[in-house]
């Protein structure tokens, strides 16, 4: 047995050298032959197996790991022993095979975490690939041209693909059906609130909560900014009835005590900085999906990868709270200088 690893291990002339996780999947496979020749703690086989496994274990996990004091704490032989026992070898080989069978499993573990790790670095989401964020705009049109106009150039001048009611084609599809595909896609949702609740749908309600609706409902982050002064807006720019100027203060006052990331602005200028500053962090520090080009993506088999980005996804996902308490830490940061 010790020759058949140090054949395995060896690096031979003209062949690439193996990694250590090629090595520890070849140990994995020992398990089997270890059982099947019926090995004890005291066999040399399997001493030396263990041996091979501790070294192996520290350099991919370290000497301190939980996964090296995991493996050393693992059972390969009888806890207790009778007088009858002493001698029953039989008694000893169950007990290895048992702490072998619970190795095998742990080890499996391991395997599929390398295996997943390999099939993440195919498709390198990172320096290697160029990503951008799409990022939905949401607000009133007529009265907010500007600042929209504003919200789209901070965006592409940092790398993100905005998406708004600009780029909407005529469609068959209901205006909010198209939205809602929109954004489906989106990795960030912006609210510009000014001094209009804007136009209606058939229920009643504003196209622009409808599409903030969405966004909550879907999780996609978002990032609100509300206009500090709107009655010294003109009025062009406001509610012309009462019904609207009633929905307008219903509405913006939920999206002001939602307790999700909302700021107020006081004109094009603080709403560019204060965007610009939300972007760049969120993308920094809660990094989404986002696009890149298709040239830049080795080919992979998606299928293999899928389950792979859903838990790498699931650990990215920041809640409502962590984000609100970057987004609070970021401004109160601006607020002191």
């Amino acid at each position: 047995m010790e020759a058949s690893y140090i054949a395995e291990f060896g690096k031979v002339k003209g062949e690439t050298k193996m990694t250590d996780q090629q090595k520890f999947k070849i140990l994995y496979t020992e398990i089997d032959v270890l059982i099947a020749h019926q090995v004890t703690i005291e066999t040399p086989e399997f001493i030396a197996w263990k041996l091979k496994v501790t070294r192996i274990l520290k350099k991919l996990y370290g000497k301190d790991s939980d996964e090296i004091t995991e493996f050393e704490n693992t059972k390969f032989s009888p806890m207790i022993y009778s007088i009858t026992d002493l001698e029953n070898k039989e008694l000893d080989i169950r007990a290895c095979a048992d702490g072998l069978q619970v190795t095998k499993l742990v080890f499996k573990e391991y395997i599929e975490e390398f295996n997943d790790f390999e099939v993440l670095k195919k498709v390198d989401i990172d320096k290697n690939m160029k990503k951008k964020y799409q990022v939905f705009i949401s607000s009133t049109y007529e009265d907010l041209k500007e600042e929209r106009a504003a919200v789209i150039q901070c965006l592409l001048d940092n790398d993100c693909i905005p998406v708004g009611m600009e780029q909407f084609p005529s469609s068959n599809m209901s205006q909010m059906e198209y939205i809602k595909k929109m954004l489906d896609d989106c990795d960030y949702y912006i609210l510009i609130v000014g001094g209009r609740y804007g136009s209606l749908d058939d229920d009643g309600t504003g196209y622009t909560e409808k599409e903030y609706n969405y966004a909550l409902q879907k999780k996609i982050p978002v990032m609100a900014f509300v206009f500090d002064h709107p009655e010294e807006l003109p009025n062009k720019k406001c509610e012309q009835t009462d019904t609207g100027k009633e929905k307008f203060i219903t509405f913006r006052n939920r999206v002001w005590n939602s307790k999700r990331l909302v700021k107020g602005y006081s004109d094009i200028g603080d709403l560019k900085a204060k965007v610009i500053t939300a972007v760049i962090a969120s993308i920094r520090d809660y990094p989404a999906v986002g696009w890149v080009r298709g040239d830049s993506i080795p080919e992979i088999d998606e299928n293999e990868s899928d389950e792979v980005f859903k838990k790498k996804l699931a650990k990215h996902i920041a809640t409502d709270k962590e984000v609100q308490s970057m987004f609070n830490e970021i401004f109160d940061k601006d607020s002191e200088k």
